[in-house]
């Protein structure tokens, strides 16, 4: 909140909206917390349940006044994995399937979940490649897995 009314005190004519999400994981309570402002909701990759985005409320940062931004939480459990990620990396996976169903975004990430860090990497890059865009012609792209373990 505070972020969001410095930003809106700059008045800035070249910059629309930002977005961000702040989050927290407490180790010894097993506690994800997380507060987002546009950016697209962290996915819950559970053991035995299909992924699942976790919703909160928050608008982007500068885009209304009255702005209020909320604080969620979910109990984890060793073996879960959240992921956070900009909208840049949906827009990679609906260029390269041609589509933009929820399921099929979901289910790719599933897929890099089962996959040690550095092939899901190369699985990104190789996405990357296949859009024939230069890096300057891209979305912003950011994904963060955070692994449970123990």
């Amino acid at each position: 909140a505070r972020l969001h009314r410095n930003l809106l005190s700059y008045s800035l004519d070249d910059c629309e909206f930002v977005t961000a999400v702040y989050a927290e994981y407490d180790e010894e309570m097993c506690t994800f917390r997380w507060s987002r402002a546009g950016a697209p909701p962290p996915i819950l990759l559970r053991r035995g349940a299909k992924a699942r985005r976790l919703d909160s409320l928050g608008l982007p940062l500068g885009v209304d006044a009255e702005a209020a931004f909320s604080c969620a939480e979910v109990q984890l459990e060793p073996g879960d994995t959240v992921i956070l990620h900009t909208d840049g990396i949906e827009s990679l996976h609906a260029q390269c399937m041609s589509s933009r169903d929820e399921q099929d975004f979901l289910q790719w990430i599933e897929m890099l979940n089962q996959k040690d860090l550095r092939t899901s990497l190369g699985e990104v890059a190789g996405r990357c490649a296949r859009t024939g865009q230069s890096p300057g012609e891209r979305d912003d792209m950011t994904l963060l897995m955070l692994r449970v373990t123990g």
